[in-house]
């Protein structure tokens, strides 16, 4: 996102986070001393750090938009996969959201699809009317026949609800060997977010793991102005095709941070 916008020109400015992503106070500060035009966020399953909003935060970053008049973008491309989260921010606040979904993590990768919805038809028109002239703007037909196909005949749910299960396996298998170590995600995650002792430095970390054949990503390539708020990496659960994949990438992390993990 953060090199889009640097294409488009779009000045950005990241906001700290807790537990449960962003903080309303930075967030007021920003609005007032920044005067942003938009907010953009993933309230459910935040990349990296896998953090989940509250219902009362999504209800206090959407008070503090709606005050200065700042639009939010909600990025929702994991939310499918958390059974247990609030509702989306555009449900609770339709006027001011725009809310986008993707198809490649709670469906398939191969279906490069998303969908949008605007505050109303009038800003959706503003924004892709003039795009609907370029030839490379539409999805491929078949992906798009495809998804819908799925969506109507109940396939769609059928498969996320399978990706549910098996990243509940895998999160499980995480915990379980890499026991001991600061390790936040949820229980569906497709990722887990790993906080390194201030001793050990992240850049030689992902390198000797990336020399034994495991690559993970550093904080630095989440922050948008080059300075992380953790000395952490990101492990993705769901780029292996198999569970012993996966199994064997964690023992690997488990026994480069020096931990006895469980059998």
């Amino acid at each position: 996102m953060a090199s889009l916008a640097q294409r488009a020109h779009v000045r950005v400015r990241g906001l700290e986070i807790d537990s449960e992503g962003i903080i309303p106070d930075a967030f007021e500060a920003a609005c007032l001393k920044e005067r942003p035009k938009a907010l953009y966020c993933n309230p459910t399953d935040h990349n990296p750090t896998t953090a989940v909003m509250s219902e009362t935060r999504r209800r206090e970053l959407i008070d503090i938009a709606r005050r200065h008049s700042v639009l939010i973008i909600e990025d929702d491309t994991l939310g499918r996969l958390v059974s247990d989260a609030p509702p989306p921010l555009a449900a609770m606040a339709p006027d001011v959201v725009w809310y986008i979904m993707g198809l490649t993590k709670c469906l398939a990768h191969g279906l490069r699809m998303a969908y949008v919805v605007a505050p109303s038809a009038t800003e959706m028109e503003s924004v892709f009317g003039p795009a609907r002239r370029l030839s490379f703007w539409a999805p491929a037909a078949l992906s798009a026949a495809i998804a819908t196909y799925w969506i109507e005949q109940g396939t769609a749910e059928a498969i996320c609800a399978a990706i549910r299960d098996e990243s509940r396996e895998r999160v499980q298998l995480a915990r379980r060997i890499l026991d001991g170590a600061d390790l936040a995600a949820t229980s569906e995650a497709l990722h887990v977010w790993l906080r390194l002792d201030a001793s050990r430095d992240r850049h030689d970390f992902v390198a000797s793991l990336e020399r034994q054949g495991v690559l993970v990503r550093p904080s630095d390539l989440f922050a948008v102005d080059g300075d992380p708020p953790e000395n952490a990496v990101r492990l993705s659960l769901s780029s292996p095709p198999s569970r012993a994949e996966v199994e064997c990438g964690l023992r690997t992390v488990a026994s480069t941070l020096g931990l006895v993990s469980s059998s």
